[in-house]
């Protein structure tokens, strides 16, 4: 299963509240770019979303050669036979597969920052203020 090399970010909405996880990779990256723990999420403008979204959920249905709903089973399914089920760092789509099959919530795509220290300004991890297009997002 061999997923697109993108320059952005999946999470979950759900019940209005953000799912996303926290990685000691993040607390180095907010340490080199003097950034702290405020995050700016930014979803992606809705046509976007739904490609990126559709790219990702075509690899996976490919794979397993079924519907989406019976691929996301069969997914969750080898990622606990192979004991892949703890969220991992640069795998955001993979983690918000497993926790929307377990606890449900919307797919979201876009870009994440953190806060710089001392500033009004944003450093983006994944994606970028600025990126609107399918394009921008792909690296």
């Amino acid at each position: 299963m061999e997923l697109p090399t993108i320059d952005g970010h999946f999470w979950i909405v759900r019940d209005g509240k953000i799912i996303d996880w926290e990685f000691d990779n993040y607390k180095i990256i907010r340490m080199v770019h003097n950034c702290n723990d405020e995050k700016d999420y930014l979803p992606a403008p809705d046509m976007t979303q739904k490609i990126m979204i559709g790219m990702f959920k075509k690899v996976i249905t490919n794979t397993f050669n079924k519907p989406w709903d019976e691929a996301l089973k069969k997914f969750y399914e080898l990622s606990l036979l192979v004991n892949k089920t703890k969220p991992e760092c640069y795998r955001c789509f993979q983690n918000c597969l497993m926790e929307i099959y377990e606890n449900g919530g919307e797919l979201v795509f876009g870009s994440l920052g953190f806060k710089k220290k001392n500033s009004n300004d944003y450093w983006y991890e994944f994606g970028g203020k600025e990126y609107k297009t399918v394009k921008e997002f792909m690296k």
